[in-house]
């Protein structure tokens, strides 16, 4: 496995800490920084995973709506007055909502 060295910066109070660790677990900095490295690219090509799972659906949810969407019954609201209402009128009133009024 080929390797790269990476330098970068860090503040020295985190360094200290981090070296009183792995010196207590006994274990490398390089092993400790590889392994949240990878613990890091996993977890965020899953999420990058779920999210293009997550846009995929929404896209095709959002593509048979746009298909199924139905044109317009009527072409003007006037249009509408020419059917029928379909209305129906109960000849007995729920006695939680009567108020006296017969029809």
């Amino acid at each position: 496995m080929p390797y790269t060295l990476i330098n970068f910066n860090i503040p020295n109070h985190l360094k200290k800490n981090f070296d009183h660790l792995v010196r207590f677990k006994n274990v490398s900095r390089t092993s400790i920084l590889n392994t949240m490295i990878e613990e890091f690219c996993r977890k965020e090509f899953k999420l990058i995973e779920m999210d293009g799972r997550l846009n995929d659906l929404i896209s095709h949810i959002e593509t048979n709506n746009i298909k199924s969407v139905k044109e317009p019954r009527y072409s003007t609201w006037e249009d509408s007055y020419d059917d029928p209402l379909d209305i129906n009128f109960s000849q007995e009133i729920d006695p939680l909502y009567d108020d006296g009024i017969r029809l």
